[in-house]
């Protein structure tokens, strides 16, 4: 938790009627309200100016909804998780990580930048860079579970995010600006040689075998993993960006990301191909040593027998080429 203190409101609006604050971005919102964005919640103590931390008792309650561009960003929060299908499993709680997303859009409403969530790698780096900064901007942290000092009961903001403080904003800029490093060093005109890097064991990719990519990453595996025969000796390496992202998505090495890999290459990522396929996959760093990169990833793999298979079972009926 973040433990900058927002500041008061710059400029509010007085609440009354049926209005209540959007409890992300703060601006006031006529009713009637959704019920499902209508939540309470519970204020057990108030940041005294005096006195410090003051405990309340009873705690006190506060209602807070959505406003419409609020809304928006929870249902893309939403949208992103269910399109990283069982990826999104294994970050946890469903509900936890939909709430840590929705902070994380938030700095889009503080920053006016768009925060991309359109594969595995950018939820896990969005979460990374920015989780902390969005959630010390979203509204209700001034009043839950402690009422911060200069955080009025019956005000709204009058624009969205009006209440973020100058170290919030800063927080979310610089979260904003790693992250976008970090995706121009994967993504980027790479400045590096397009081989693995000079001090790499193997000089393919281990998964496909190409030897050319804009971006490496460095692996280490057994050949078990990797599809070939068991060996005492891990093999040491590393993998270009496409199969990088094969392996984030299953977040294993194994028989799924080799599959996942390969399908992906082939165009056809994420359909019941990855289940249909029946041969055993066998990446690149499984070969014996000495092997020659692949001028063309998958090159060692008899590709054109598994197109065939593929589109044999998409007449059947059993696979769909374009279903993502």
């Amino acid at each position: 938790m973040s433990t900058i203190s927002p500041a008061a409101v710059p400029v509010a609006v007085q609440l009354s009627g049926s209005l209540l604050p959007c409890g992300i971005c703060g601006v006031a919102v006529e009713g009637p309200h959704l019920k499902r964005d209508v939540v309470e919640l519970t204020i057990s103590a108030v940041d005294d100016p005096r006195l410090g931390i003051r405990e309340l008792h009873p705690p006190r309650t506060l209602a807070v909804t959505r406003c419409e561009a609020c809304r928006g960003r929870l249902e893309r929060a939403r949208a992103a998780l269910e399109a990283c299908g069982a990826f999104a499993a294994r970050l946890g709680s469903r509900s936890l990580i939909i709430d840590r997303l929705e902070a994380v859009l938030a700095v889009e409403g503080v920053t006016g930048i768009a925060v991309r969530l359109d594969s595995p790698r950018d939820l896990t780096t969005a979460l990374e860079h920015l989780n902390v900064a969005g959630a010390a901007a979203l509204w209700s942290s001034r009043f839950a579970p402690v009422q911060a000092m200069g955080a009025w009961l019956g005000l709204a903001n009058i624009a969205p995010f009006a209440h973020v403080d100058v170290e919030v904003r800063q927080a979310a800029r610089d979260g904003l600006a790693t992250l976008l490093r970090s995706r121009l060093l994967r993504t980027g005109p790479a400045v590096v040689p397009l081989g693995p890097p000079a001090d790499s064991a193997r000089r393919g990719c281990l998964l496909c075998g190409v030897a050319a990519s804009t971006v490496w990453e460095a692996l280490t595996a057994s050949t078990r993993s990797l599809g070939g025969r068991p060996s005492p000796e891990a093999v040491e390496g590393d993998v270009c960006s496409a199969c990088s992202d094969a392996l984030v998505d299953v977040g294993s090495v194994g028989q799924t990301s080799l599959r996942r890999a390969l399908l992906q290459h082939l165009g056809m990522t994420r359909t019941f191909a990855l289940d249909a396929i029946e041969m055993a996959i066998v990446g690149w760093g499984a070969l014996p040593n000495g092997t020659p990169p692949n001028a063309e990833p998958w090159a060692h793999v008899d590709v054109a027998a598994l197109r065939r298979d593929l589109a044999d079972m998409q007449e059947c009926g059993y696979v769909n080429a374009g279903a993502r």
